[in-house]
């Protein structure tokens, strides 16, 4: 993951200075770098910043896309297939309400057509006399889909000042430098990892530290979280 150049900055750069040789450089540091260029009496310029990947990398991305283009056709084919189940199961459960309803409506006629009753009809005539039929609004259970979740752990990785900025949350306690922090998929925790060789879990909802995962032998270099958030992952 590329950072900002400027010392102390963690933020993503976006434009590098021509002037200066693998200076990368993001938004809020640009003009603090163009002030020093003045004062050393200097011009230089910033252009976007472009990556070109290796022979290799550039093979592996397109044979990826080509592999997930697949995959996606693959999964609207399952997506068909389960609405067709459930589109059956709905049409079963509409032929057993009509069949209940035009038993019922067999029965009425059967009453409709008839000038005299038996004793045993009788209780039921005197409900039909007195109340009329009031059916609830018909409806189905609601259908719940997970159509296109990939199972593939996203790690949604962040800076400090995203954190600070967002969630008004401030990560002190490290006592190096922050490598890494990432966010839980349903936004409730922050896991950051330090060089100070430790592990830290914030609680983004009530803006506090959770825990702190001692032990490392060395500097954490990055943290991810299982898809479930069930665990953290030192990288």
């Amino acid at each position: 993951m590329l950072r900002c150049s400027t010392f102390g900055c963690d933020e993503h750069p976006f434009k590098h200075c021509n002037k200066c040789e693998s200076v990368l450089l993001c938004e809020k540091c640009i003009p603090i770098h163009l002030d020093k260029h003045k004062e050393e009496n200097s011009i230089c310029t910033f252009d976007e910043i472009k990556i070109k990947l290796s022979t290799n990398s550039f093979a592996r991305l397109r044979n990826n896309i080509k592999k997930s283009i697949c995959q996606i056709e693959i999964q609207k084919n399952k997506i068909k297939r389960e609405a067709l189940k459930i589109d059956c199961q709905i049409q079963l459960i509409v032929k057993s309400a009509f069949k209940q309803l035009d038993n019922l409506i067999e029965k009425y006629k059967e009453i409709y057509k008839k000038t005299e009753f038996g004793v045993r009809e009788y209780e039921k005539i005197q409900d039909i006399i007195k109340e009329s039929l009031d059916f609830e609004n018909p409806s189905f259970s609601k259908v719940k889909g997970s159509l296109t979740k990939n199972k593939t752990n996203q790690i949604k990785r962040v800076t400090k000042q995203y954190i600070k900025n967002l969630y008004c949350l401030q990560l002190e306690g490290h006592t190096s430098y922050v490598n890494s922090v990432t966010i839980t998929s349903d936004n409730q925790y922050v896991v950051s990892g330090s060089l100070d060789k430790t592990v830290r879990v914030w609680n983004l909802l009530e803006k506090r530290q959770e825990v702190v995962l001692e032990g490392h032998t060395s500097g954490v270099i990055s943290v991810a979280i299982t898809s479930d958030n069930q665990f953290v992952i030192r990288l």
